[in-house]
């Protein structure tokens, strides 16, 4: 279905469905502006506008970063003006998190046989401090099946919020007037481990009707797939660290029993301790805090990670908001797909590169055969 949704523009129509699309046109050139949060018709069909009206003097053919980027070889690329995506979407805390300094990103992609390999390369605002990011294994590397580093922005308040908002900060069982006192006692970063399926269960509510039919909230649990994971920050003072939890958790009359809090995450069960300099919060029976030695194949990685476990899990939530048949996703993208690996960013004042490669279990067909395979099952 579709609807003129801006008078006076003729040639212009939106696209009504799960997504915003606008469609604009004139007699050289032809816009579709997609909206990539809830933004509403009328402020994508004028960003849909302001590309079709476009003089010569500030057409993004000028901008040297851009140029520089369209000179690369690749099959697939990618740039992106963070100061306008965040005016367009609005500034979400996650883009505000994960645009954190950040000028322009070009990505060129490769579509080889059995992977996607990619190449990005950060323009800063300011320059970045080359810094080496340690990753931490608290258990046995077996019982592992990846990790990934996360970097923390705590200059100023604003970017305190906005980390301690998204993942993995927001896993962490902290009222939010705790953030800055916590920011303050945080390391630049850290590492959260991956590990297996297992058994458990959670609680949920659901609703049904008395005899007069008012609504009734019901209680009730379900057994689950779940997956293991551990966040493992260092700390800079553990000491004040362990006094923030230690009033939290009495608050919340949760016990500690040698020095580990249990807390009951709708029917899962977690753990949050500090050992040797670490806060920890696992839902994984073996993690133990003991630091181990990474594997030679983690050594300057910022991310490893298989994605097949995880994926074969019911808390696998990114897939059930992308995917109307979640579980079909889910089974379809594990025999699919084999390991995800990111290069550590390398800086250079406001330069900064990695590299970012997907590999398919299937390593003798092209990728973009692959994709469209997957692709075609899913909509199947």
């Amino acid at each position: 279905k579709t609807s003129v949704i801006l008078s006076g523009q003729k040639r212009m129509i939106g696209i009504k469905g799960s997504q915003q699309i606008v469609l604009g046109w004139n007699d050289e050139v032809m816009f579709a502006v997609f909206a990539i949060s809830d933004e509403d018709s009328l402020k994508v069909a004028d960003a849909c506008v302001k590309l079709l009206t476009t003089t010569p003097g500030s057409s993004l053919l000028n901008n040297e970063n851009f140029i520089t980027h369209e000179k690369c070889s690749f099959d697939l690329g990618l740039w992106i003006n963070t100061d306008e995506v965040l005016a367009f979407t609005g500034g979400g805390k996650m883009f505000r998190n994960m645009f954190y300094n950040t000028k322009y990103i070009s990505i060129a992609c490769d579509l080889n046989k059995g992977e996607i390999a990619a190449r990005r390369t950060i323009t800063y605002k300011t320059p970045v401090i080359p810094t080496e990011e340690n990753t931490l294994l608290s258990s046995d590397e077996n019982s592992t099946t990846g990790f990934v580093n996360f970097p923390f922005h705590f200059d100023t308040e604003d970017a305190i919020e906005n980390t301690f908002d998204v993942f993995p900060l927001d896993q962490l069982p902290f009222d939010d007037e705790h953030d800055s006192a916590l920011a303050k006692t945080m390391g630049t970063g850290c590492t959260v481990l991956l590990h297996d399926t297992f058994p458990s269960h959670e609680n949920f509510i659901s609703y049904s009707y008395d005899e007069d039919f008012n609504q009734l909230a019901v209680q009730s649990s379900r057994s689950v797939t779940a997956f293991g994971t551990t966040v493992c920050i260092p700390l800079k003072d553990a000491k004040a660290t362990q006094q923030i939890i230690d009033e939290q958790m009495k608050a919340n009359s949760i016990p500690s029993v040698n020095g580990v809090y249990t807390i009951d995450e709708n029917g899962m069960e977690y753990r949050l301790f500090i050992a040797d300099g670490i806060l920890y919060w696992t839902n994984w029976k073996n993690a133990d805090g003991k630091e181990r030695a990474i594997p030679d194949n983690w050594s300057g990685m910022q991310m490893r990670v298989k994605p097949s476990p995880w994926l074969r899990s019911e808390k696998s939530e990114m897939i059930s908001f992308i995917f109307p048949d979640p579980q079909k996703a889910r089974s379809i993208l594990a025999d699919q797909l084999k390991e995800i690996v990111l290069t550590q960013t390398v800086n250079s004042g406001t330069q900064g590169s990695d590299e970012f490669r997907l590999f398919f279990n299937n390593e003798k067909i092209n990728a973009l055969i692959q994709l469209s395979e997957i692709g075609r099952k899913l909509m199947k």
